[in-house]
């Protein structure tokens, strides 16, 4: 079950280093990590919040600015992103 930062209990603890927060939580490590994209539709670049606990994710997002549909897929091995992309919905 994926924890979101309003969701986190009060006994959680939280730390910060530049763009990655660790929650710690019991004995389960979730790993969030911002990453920035350009919109296929826009080309503005927009930050995406990731979830670096699971291995692989390809879900739509809708751009920020504009609200066009992007599909961003990703993976991640140890809690280290490996590759992303993000590109239109149709493609």
């Amino acid at each position: 079950m994926r924890q979101s930062l309003r969701s986190l209990p009060k006994h959680a603890t939280v730390k910060t280093n530049f763009d990655r927060a660790e929650f710690i939580y019991g004995d389960r490590l979730d790993l969030i990590e911002e990453a920035t994209v350009d919109c296929p539709y826009c080309g503005e670049m927009i930050t995406l919040v990731l979830d670096l606990s699971v291995s692989e994710q390809d879900y739509i997002e809708d751009c920020f600015v504009c609200c066009q549909p992007i599909r961003v897929r990703y993976s991640a091995d140890g809690g280290h992103l490996i590759k992303i992309s993000a590109d239109s919905a149709d493609a």
